[in-house]
């Protein structure tokens, strides 16, 4: 079905089901809120230019996290990581994955 907005897209295909799984009363599309309740240690990767999350770095210095949290912006890249972006993105994860 076809919905005026879901999540950060305008005019979106999405299925019912989708839909109706996403609580946005709830914060459960908000990194930092999920982050609180993991025990593991974990990276999150942004995007310089990313224009739809902007506060996710304040965000993550705010909230009380259970468990190492690191943060690494790639320069350039956007919120989706498109083109080489992509590549330097997987270059990143299975780096950080041998350590």
């Amino acid at each position: 079905m076809t919905v005026h907005r879901h999540l950060y897209c305008e005019n979106a295909q999405v299925t019912a089901r989708r839909f109706l799984d996403y609580d946005y009363d709830t914060m459960q599309g908000d990194t930092p809120t999920n982050l609180k309740s993991i025990k593991i240690p974990v990276i999150v990767i942004a995007g310089s230019l990313d224009t739809l999350v902007t506060d996710l770095p304040e965000g993550l210095g705010q909230a009380s996290l259970e468990a190492p949290t690191s943060l690494e912006i790639m320069a350039g890249a956007d919120h989706f990581f498109r083109d080489l972006d992509g590549d330097d993105l997987a270059t990143l994860i299975a780096e950080q994955a041998v350590h």
